[in-house]
Formats: C-alpha cells, sequence, structure tokens
C-alpha cells in the first residue's frame, strides 16, 4: 500500500510538471504562471523525504550558478531610480531561484525526461496547427493574408521571438530523438515539416542561426565525423537559401529610420551604440539599476535616427548588453561566469543534449534580451534546470580509450587507489604515470618517451585539458587523477596500512624537507628511504637496486620529464621489491613549500597550468603555452581528420 502512495505522489508531480511544460507556449502567460504555482505546491505537499537530505554540494553550486539572473537582478533593484518596476521585474525572476532548487531536489530519471521534453514538443505542434487553421480561415473569408512573419505571430499571440525559439527547442530535441532510436517514423518527419514551415512562416534571422549551432553541436557530439560534415554543410547551405528568400528580405528591411528604411543589422549596430554609450553616461560599473530611468537611452536613440526604437521604447535586443545596462560590468561579468559554468557542468557530466539547447539560448542572446519577458525566463530556467541536475546520456562501460597515441584508462581516483592496494597486498608490481597535455605533445615525436609511457600498467589522465579532449571527441573519462593528488593519498595510506616510501628526485634540500614534512605528519616509520635526482646514466642501476633493497613498497620519482618515464620504464625490473611506482614530477617542490600549487577554482577550470606559468615564466613558456597550443591543434585535427 505504501509503494502505491509514493508512487501516486510521484505521478502527480510529474503530471503538474508536464502541465509547466506545456502551457509554455500557450498564448496567454497567466496559464503558465498558475501551472508552475500547482507544480510547486505539489512538490512541497507530496516530497516524501526532507527537502534538504537530498543536497550536496556539486547541486548547492549548479542551483547558485544558475540563479545568478536573479541576485544581479536583485542587486540592482537597490540602486534603481525606478525601484517600483525593479521589484516588479525581479519577482518575475523568480524562476530562477525556485526552479533550481526544486529540481535539485526532485531527479528525473533519462525517460521522464523524454516524456516531458516530447510533451512540449506537441505542445508547440499544437499550437502551430491551431495558427495555420486561423491563418486558413483569416485568408479564406478575405480578412487578411496571415501566412507572413509579423502576422503569424498575431495569430499565435506570442512574439515572434519566442515562438521561434520553442520551435527551434522542439527541433533539436526531434532530431535527439531521431539519433537516440537511430530511426524515424512518419509522424515524426510531419512535425518536422511543420516546424520548419512555421520557421519559415515567423522567419526569425537568429531562429535559423541558433538551429544550426545547435544542430552542429548535436551532430558533433552523437554521430560519425562524416555524417557531421555532410549533415552541417547541407544545412547551412539551405539556410543560406532560406537568408536571400523574399519573406525573410522583408525582415532585414523592416526597421524603421529618421529618413525612411534602414538594414536591420545596421540598426541592431545603432541601437547597441546607444545602450553603450547610456552606460557610459550613467555608471560603468552599476547600470541604471534594474528597470532604472531610461530617458537618458531613449534619447540617445532619438538621437541617432532610431524612431521605431525611441517610439517603441525598445530595451537593449541584447541579453548581455541588458545585464550591462541595468547592472553595469559588475552584472555583465557575473552573468558570462554563469554562463561559463553552466557550460562546463554540461560538458563535464557529459550532457549533450543539454548543451545544445542550451547553445540555443545562448545565440538567442545575442540578438534578443530574452530573459526580461516570462516566456524567456521560464523556458530558460527550464530546460537548464533538467538538464544540469539529471542525466539524458546514458554511460558508456569502457576501460580506456585511445587519446592522440597515447592509452588512457578510464579510472576515478577511488578506483586508482583501489588497484594499487591490491598490488600492495598481492605483492604485485604496478607501474604508473600521469599524463598532461604537454606530455601527450612530446610523445608524438619522442618514440622512447611513448613506448615509456605506454607499456605503464597505470594511465592516468593529470590535467584538466585531456578530461575536455577526450569529452570532445567523443570518449569521455571519469575525472581528472592528478600525480600530486594520488601522491598525497598513497602517503595517507601508506600511514594507515604500514607502507613504506621512498622518495627520489629534485635537490637534496628539497626531497629532505618533504621527509621532514611527511615524518612530522604521519611518521617517520613510512620513510624507507630517500635520495635527491641528480645522478648520472652509470649510477641508475645502483640507485635502482638501492631502492629495491630498502624495503619500500612505493617509489615517488620527483623528476622532469621525459627523464623520470625512462628511468622507470628501463629500470623497473631492478625495482622487483617495490610494488608500486610512479613519476610526480615537481611535487616535491609544492609540498616543500618552494612552489605553490593553483587554488582550487583554477585547477577545476583547467588553469592550474596558468598559475603554474606565472610563477616561472620563462621555464615554463616553451612547456605550457607552446605545448597546450600545439595540443589544440592536435584535437582539432583528430575531430577533423
Amino acid at each position: 500500500m505504501k509503494f502505491h502512495q509514493n508512487y501516486n505522489k510521484k505521478s502527480i508531480v510529474l503530471f503538474s510538471l508536464a502541465i509547466v511544460f506545456v502551457t509554455i507556449p500557450a498564448p496567454n502567460y497567466n496559464i503558465n504562471s498558475q501551472a508552475q504555482i500547482f507544480y510547486f505546491f505539489t512538490l512541497l505537499f507530496f516530497a516524501n523525504k526532507p527537502f534538504f537530505q537530498s543536497y550536496n554540494f556539486k547541486k548547492v553550486m549548479k542551483a547558485i550558478v544558475l540563479s545568478f539572473p536573479f541576485f544581479i537582478s536583485a542587486l540592482g533593484c537597490f540602486y534603481s531610480e525606478n525601484k517600483i518596476e525593479g521589484f516588479k521585474y525581479l519577482l518575475s525572476t523568480i524562476p530562477f531561484l525556485l526552479f533550481p532548487i526544486t529540481f535539485s531536489y526532485y531527479q528525473l530519471n533519462k525517460k521522464k525526461i523524454e516524456w516531458l521534453l516530447n510533451y512540449f514538443v506537441l505542445s508547440v505542434l499544437l499550437f502551430i496547427i491551431f495558427g495555420f487553421i486561423k491563418a486558413f480561415w483569416f485568408f479564406n473569408n478575405n480578412l487578411g493574408d496571415f501566412y507572413f512573419y509579423d502576422k503569424f505571430a498575431l495569430l499565435l499571440n506570442k512574439h515572434s521571438t519566442y515562438f521561434s525559439l520553442f520551435i527551434v527547442l522542439s527541433i533539436v530535441i526531434l532530431l535527439n530523438n531521431w539519433i537516440e532510436k537511430n530511426k524515424f517514423r512518419l509522424g515524426e518527419v510531419f512535425i518536422f515539416i511543420v516546424f520548419t514551415i512555421a520557421l519559415y512562416m515567423l522567419s526569425v534571422r537568429i531562429s535559423f542561426i541558433a538551429l544550426l549551432f545547435g544542430i552542429t553541436i548535436l551532430l558533433f557530439f552523437k554521430t560519425s565525423k562524416r555524417v557531421f560534415l555532410y549533415s552541417t554543410t547541407i544545412l547551412t547551405l539551405l539556410i543560406l537559401i532560406v537568408f536571400i528568400s523574399p519573406n525573410m528580405q522583408k525582415r532585414f528591411q523592416k526597421s524603421n529610420f529618421d529618413n525612411g528604411k534602414i538594414d536591420d543589422i545596421s540598426f541592431r549596430l545603432k541601437h547597441w551604440e546607444a545602450v553603450i554609450e547610456t552606460v557610459k553616461d550613467e555608471s560603468l560599473f552599476f547600470g541604471i539599476g534594474t528597470k532604472g530611468d531610461n530617458k537618458r537611452l531613449i534619447e540617445n536613440y532619438k538621437k541617432r535616427g532610431l524612431t521605431a526604437a525611441y517610439e517603441r521604447g525598445y530595451n537593449a535586443h541584447n541579453q548581455f548588453l541588458e545585464f550591462f545596462l541595468n547592472q553595469g560590468l559588475v552584472g555583465l561579468g557575473f552573468f558570462i561566469l554563469s554562463i561559463l559554468m553552466i557550460f562546463k557542468f554540461l560538458i563535464n557530466d557529459s550532457n549533450y543534449l543539454g548543451l545544445c539547447l542550451f547553445t540555443v539560448f545562448i545565440t538567442y542572446m545575442l540578438t534578443e534580451s530574452i530573459l526580461m519577458r516570462h516566456s524567456g525566463i521560464i523556458s530558460y530556467t527550464l530546460f537548464l534546470s533538467v538538464s544540469l541536475f539529471n542525466t539524458f546520456e546514458k554511460k558508456k562501460i569502457i576501460k580506456k580509450i585511445i587519446l592522440l597515441n597515447t592509452r588512457i584508462d578510464y579510472l576515478s581516483m577511488s578506483q586508482t587507489l583501489e588497484k594499487i592496494s591490491n598490488s600492495i597486498k598481492n605483492n604485485q608490481q604496478i607501474h604508473h604515470v600521469a599524463v598532461n597535455a604537454a606530455k601527450i605533445v612530446a610523445l608524438q615525436k619522442d618514440l622512447k618517451l611513448r613506448e615509456s609511457v605506454n607499456c605503464c600498467d597505470i594511465i592516468n589522465p593529470d590535467g584538466q585539458s585531456v578530461i575536455w579532449a577526450s569529452r570532445i571527441l567523443g570518449k569521455p573519462l571519469k575525472e581528472r587523477v592528478a600525480g600530486i593528488d594520488l601522491m598525497q593519498e598513497l602517503v595517507k595510506k601508506a600511514n594507515t596500512e604500514g607502507y613504506k616510501i621512498f622518495l627520489l628526485g629534485a635537490k637534496e634540500k628539497v626531497v629532505s624537507k618533504v621527509v621532514s614534512i611527511y615524518s612530522k605528519k604521519y611518521s617517520p616509520e613510512i620513510i624507507a628511504g630517500y635520495r635527491n635526482g641528480y645522478f648520472t646514466k652509470a649510477q641508475e642501476k645502483d640507485i635502482a637496486e638501492e631502492i629495491s633493497d630498502s624495503g619500500a613498497n612505493i617509489l615517488f620519482a620527483a623528476m622532469p620529464s621525459p627523464k623520470k618515464e625512462i628511468f622507470l620504464s628501463e629500470n623497473k625490473h631492478f625495482l622487483k621489491n617495490v610494488n608500486f611506482i610512479m613519476g610526480v614530477g615537481g611535487s616535491f617542490d609544492v609540498i616543500s613549500g618552494l612552489t605553490k600549487r593553483a587554488p582550487l577554482w583554477m585547477q577545476e577550470y583547467g588553469l592550474e597550468w596558468f598559475y603554474r606559468f606565472l610563477q616561472e615564466p620563462k621555464r615554463m613558456f616553451k612547456r605550457y603555452l607552446v605545448g597546450n597550443t600545439k595540443f589544440i591543434f592536435l584535437i582539432l585535427k583528430e575531430v577533423f581528420k
């Protein structure tokens, strides 16, 4: 009985959420507002567990980032000259706060997400068909031709920009369904044709550009390279043909100017100039405030002869400039930061459909202030909340990948530690290496280094750029396993499990400092021995045998590449009594305090190399700036191979 009660509760919440999706394209936004209220109440009353039990740091971060527009708008309300309008707008942005919070709590599986998205697509289709019927009825009764962009939008009773956005989102969802199932039905082809006709009738230029970007990303990540190249080429040509068609040309010449007509692109550029000038005159850092007094903006429109803009009181017609106008550089900076972080979250989760949908929204923001109206706010927050807090993709079960002639294991930090522990317990030897962008670039030409790396038992990705590259190439690795982090975890394990470590490398002063630090932090008993990294080729065998006889279970070799990889590869048979051997590069310098490690946020965003470069620019210039550029080139070359 309890199972059925829980099932019914979940069904009610899902049903209420479906109503929110279905009413997004509705002509009257009040219907959607009431659907949202119904959803929030059902979630509140039918939740099965305490609200905060399901939260973790990652979810909280995603919720905060997606809520940035609300916080930015709230900040602007305090210094806006038009506080009443500012707080009215702030109330309309509450979905930026509520949807991320509720979706981080109410998790959906892939099947439920598909069900909700398909109902959204069906809803958009029904409203289009209803618009077609109305247009035909008016035309048949000699009441006017409503098949052109502005008049067809009137029949839909929805701004043409927003309805075209819903159509583009629907086409991307529909195409994703075809790719996922590897087949399409006749009914779906009909829906696709209806969407294409409606999109052309609305003739919103940015919609075709957004569609191109969205489909390009979807095809790039989910199809073969040949399909991607052919499809994007054909799609680009079709969109160019659409742009020179009569209906679209009317769009290009619609803007009013004091002396007649002006092409729409020139109109937009003058429009944006007026916005930027207004902010410069008011406050560059904080703008005019949320929904602040825009008299100066209207005057700047008039000064430039933008008749339509000052007569109708246009907004910035660019979401980035809208934040710049209302909240200045502060608001714009936080909004751009939120966009970059959302991209990072989606890429890290290998959420390619979510990435496509987000790209569509960002593209629309280039020419429209879509977050200034109900339709844009709701669709943006709803689709991104679904994307960020749930999983669209099926995870592939893989053990290793080949990335630019380098074998990399599909292992997390915990899995790597488990394999190492098992090897020590079973008295087996594991040779480990961590690869970053610089090392991968180097082994393309250095065959000895390549052989030394690929013969290792465990190869971890030690660099965020390697993780990103794996995702771009459709071979997503689990996570970054940095060599220094693995080393620190193994030292902890040595202390708890009674293992012994040997420290080889760096200058005598540095390695002695590391021994002292570990002896004080843990116990002198974990140190089997240590030696600096300055020795000749002839000494290598004796040093390896000395380490092997020291009783060490683990060897950390802190030497530069390719010296450490080749040394370990050529001498591991002399290190037969050591269960785990790994190169740790400049880790001793960091642990001893000689150099500082990048802050955590820089590590997460793949900027640790830049922090290291700032510390030693002369030494690191070739390795990082030149090496990273070569790495990007190699990845792009692989993409279009």
